[in-house]
């Protein structure tokens, strides 16, 4: 199996795993929250700091 491959199939099981990761949380922070505000906070902010994150790994993923 040649590295692209193997570079791009690691992408995509980083991206499961982001996925469910994401979704856990926001369930978590929707049921469990006390303040709605803190929650929206918490929620923007960390769609804010990964989301980037994923794009910047997908955009080296796919130039390999």
């Amino acid at each position: 199996m040649p590295l692209a491959d193997i570079i791009t199939l690691l992408f995509y099981i980083a991206a499961i795993i982001y996925i469910i990761y994401s979704v856990i949380l926001y369930y978590h922070w929707t049921q469990y929250g006390t303040n709605k505000a803190v929650t929206s906070l918490t929620l923007i902010a960390y769609g804010l700091t990964t989301v980037p994150l994923l794009l910047i790994m997908a955009a080296l993923t796919f130039s390999f």
